[in-house]
């Protein structure tokens, strides 16, 4: 897998991730079998009991609505530059030596899903 591949799957991963709930049920287990789980549209089909192309025309069409949920209505892009800020925050604080309250530190981690590396004094 090339590197534009990948930034492509893990662009649309994360579109799931904020409107997957938006897909039908059957778009939805379609796209996780394929994408998260990593089943060939084959094997896929077998559990679904449908056709290859079914199974292929499900998720073709799961992924073009993500790609319209979000050209529509930005929220995964918003989420992201949020979690940017609070990053940045971090950084900040850390580089200017100030300490934050640990609660606050704490859901800073939980809500941009990273590990901010602790400085060893």
């Amino acid at each position: 897998m090339n590197r534009s591949d990948l930034e492509e799957r893990t662009r649309v991963d994360r579109l799931f991730d904020v409107y997957g709930a938006l897909l039908t049920e059957k778009q939805r287990i379609a796209f996780q079998m394929h994408q998260d789980e990593d089943l060939s549209l084959a094997e896929s089909a077998e559990l679904l009991n449908m056709t290859r192309q079914g199974v292929h025309d499900l998720y073709n069409r799961a992924k073009a609505r993500l790609v319209k949920l979000e050209n529509l209505l930005g929220f995964a892009d918003i989420e992201q530059r949020y979690n940017d800020c609070l990053v940045k925050l971090m950084e900040i604080c850390k580089e200017s030596r100030v300490d934050l309250p640990e609660d606050l530190v704490l859901e800073i981690k939980k809500l941009t899903g990273l590990e901010i590396e602790e400085e060893e004094e």
